[in-house]
């Protein structure tokens, strides 16, 4: 500690100058002074004695500070610490709480791996907070390898039961396989309800090869054409923003066969962003009881949808149409079908219209065959009709076909306008680069015998190629000068 003390005046001040009797009040400038001087020479002796105890106060502490350090640093180092810990761990061991601590930690923290969901329902090691992998669904790489967390209560999404009041809910992603949610494949087993999971709970939903069975009628309803209804639920129901995606063309959805006279494989009502790619559509044409009647069950309904692309898709055997584009019946029309893109589709043997369009505001057929539509009216690869049943205001604007084949069809394209067309609207059809084949009549533009409206509008056709047609190329019906402008071009007929 550095040295605070302070010497001492002079004592000369004190002792030479002072005289040996005097008052306080009294005295020469130099007498005062040596009072002073005295006054400040006391002040410097209790000073020096206070600034001694207090450095010898400090240094006490700070010695026995030092005692201290040693004393634990020297306890430490000769500390046997794993006698005590191995001492607590027997302890531990002999009440079974380091087994419950353990088995905790595992469960909680270990991702189990099982075989199957089966496996993974029968283990008793799941505890809420686990996570599992099950390498497949039924069986190990069957497709249906996914992650699940085990919870206590159950989620909103999808989940698998375990029992004692847990649940494995799936980890999603964006992306999720049918066979994630149990769907076989195996042309056998219905998997209708493993499928509409997969579509309510991603994004993309993607099918494997395989023969995947689709209840596609709904028992509840009855009669033509309930299967237009919104409350229809029979089918895959689509989801706004939705991709459903095959693996290939081996990819097939097909209808379990129904005594009904309606159904729907696919069916979106009122959906936007949808996209389906290399899927093939099987209808029941080949099963279903032609004592039955009916033309009405569908391989793809879209009814009031907004941009929606088929592509690369087969459609075959449907008891009514292949594609169907429209609206609810019955039901006043808020809105068109609009931006529906059918692209690289082959419509094969389909009932009654390889394609029926009802209502649309912009859409495209574009290097699509559509073939061997023969038996039910109007059996036309496409139908261009505005229906009418209670319907307000359907309309066809901006309607693109575009090179297409059509191939062995009773009708190539029917155009039908009805009284229920939008007269507000322009009738707006444009078929061109295309190429029709051996049908009863390739290109038929009829007007209703009834229909007095004023409708604006054209049927445009422009490079177009008509050949072996069994009655006639292209025939024009009730069609008078306030219907559409019928406009032709470069019209090759054999």
């Amino acid at each position: 500690m550095e040295n605070i003390f302070v010497e001492f005046l002079p004592p000369w001040v004190e002792t030479g100058l002072q005289p040996a009797f005097y008052d306080k009040e009294s005295g020469t400038v130099l007498q005062q002074t040596a009072r002073m001087y005295d006054r400040v020479n006391m002040l410097i002796r209790m000073f020096n004695k206070l600034s001694k105890e207090t450095k010898e106060t400090v240094e006490e502490y700070i010695n026995k500070f030092n005692e201290l350090h040693d004393y634990v640093h020297d306890y430490f180092d000769n500390l046997d610490v794993q006698e005590e810990i191995n001492n607590k761990l027997d302890d531990m061991t002999e009440a079974g709480t380091l087994q419950e601590i353990i088995t905790e930690y595992i469960q909680s923290n270990v991702e189990w791996t099982f075989d199957s969901v089966a496996d993974m329902k029968a283990s008793t090691n799941l505890i809420a907070g686990s996570y599992a992998t099950t390498l497949g669904y039924y069986s190990a790489n069957d497709g249906g390898q996914s992650v699940y967390k085990v919870v206590d209560s159950a989620p909103a999404t999808h989940y698998e039961s375990l029992g004692d009041g847990l649940y494995a809910e799936l980890i999603l992603t964006d992306e999720m396989n049918v066979k994630q949610f149990g769907a076989k494949g195996d042309g056998v087993t219905d998997d209708t309800s493993a499928i509409q999971k997969a579509i309510d709970n991603a994004s993309v939903v993607i099918v494997p090869n395989g023969t995947y069975m689709i209840k596609a009628d709904d028992p509840h309803q009855t009669g033509p054409y309930n299967h237009s209804n919104e409350d229809y639920d029979g089918g895959l129901k689509l989801k706004s923003n939705l991709t459903i995606k095959g693996e290939s063309k081996n990819s097939i959805l097909k209808a379990i066969t129904t005594t009904s006279e309606n159904y729907n494989v696919i069916r979106g009502y009122n959906v936007n962003n949808i996209n389906i790619e290399n899927i093939t559509i099987i209808g029941d044409k080949e099963t279903h009881d032609n004592t039955l009647g009916g033309e009405w069950g569908h391989g793809l309904m879209i009814m009031q949808c907004s941009n929606v692309n088929v592509t690369n898709c087969d459609i075959k055997q449907t008891w009514g149409d292949g594609i169907y584009v429209g609206i609810v019946y019955n039901n006043i029309i808020d809105h068109q079908n609009e931006n529906i893109n059918i692209e690289n589709v082959t419509i094969d043997t389909a009932s009654r219209n390889g394609i029926s369009m009802c209502s649309i505001n912009k859409g495209l057929v574009s290097n699509c065959l559509i073939k061997n539509v023969t038996r039910k009216a109007p059996k036309s690869g496409i139908d261009i009709e505005p229906e009418g049943y209670g319907v307000t205001s359907p309309a066809i604007v901006n309607l693109c076909i575009v090179n297409s084949t059509f191939d062995s069809n009773h009708y190539g394209i029917y155009t039908y306008l009805t009284n229920a067309v939008d007269a507000t609207k322009d009738f707006e059809v444009s078929v061109s680069d295309c190429l029709f084949n051996e049908s009863a009549t390739s290109l038929v533009i009829q007007s209703a015998s009834d229909q007095n409206n004023t409708i604006t509008g054209f049927v445009k056709v422009n490079d177009c190629k008509f050949i072996k047609d069994g009655w006639t190329a292209i025939r024009v019906i009730d069609h008078q000068s306030k219907h559409p402008l019928i406009d032709m071009n470069n019209i090759y007929i054999d």
